[in-house]
């Protein structure tokens, strides 16, 4: 295995304090169709799981870090306002991650492509499935342990 799926291996038994998102937020809104899944436990670990752009799964166990925070340049203000940014926002308290809230993640199970990269996981969490999955250059979430979205993209869930 990988050191994406160790990293994955060792969050069985850990129970969610809270969850946030990396949303590409621009002029039109947030973009709910790519995301970051930044998940905190209650021994105050957390995970941040990504794409490398190349349907890659990335498991991070730091947190996500804003290029953009702190003082901005004139510059970078002026590229912000046109073409928006990367924000973190806290979804604990959102349908449907309240309900993974204080459940403990019991099983994980690698998500897989058609050329057998690990692309994603599908977790589960008390008595829901989810799935977090890159398809080319986008992170998706997806909830259920069959989502139809899976397979449409050539992704399987297991070994």
């Amino acid at each position: 295995m990988n050191q994406a799926w160790e990293n994955i291996e060792k969050l069985k038994g850990k129970q969610i304090k809270g969850v946030h998102l990396v949303l590409f937020v621009h002029k039109k809104g947030r973009n709910w169709n790519d995301s970051l899944l930044q998940i905190t436990f209650e021994d105050d670990s957390l995970v941040l799981l990504k794409g490398d752009g190349n349907d890659n799964l990335i498991v991070q166990r730091s947190a996500w870090e804003d290029a953009f925070e702190g003082d901005l340049s004139e510059e970078d203000k002026t590229f912000i306002q046109e073409n928006g940014k990367w924000s973190l926002f806290d979804v604990s308290g959102s349908q449907p991650y309240t309900k993974i809230l204080k459940e403990r993640i019991q099983a994980a199970h690698p998500i897989r492509n058609q050329f057998n990269r690990l692309t994603g996981v599908q977790l589960q969490i008390g008595d829901l499935y989810l799935n977090f999955v890159n398809v080319a250059d986008q992170s998706r979430i997806l909830w259920g342990v069959k989502n139809p979205e899976l397979s449409r993209w050539g992704n399987r869930v297991g070994n």
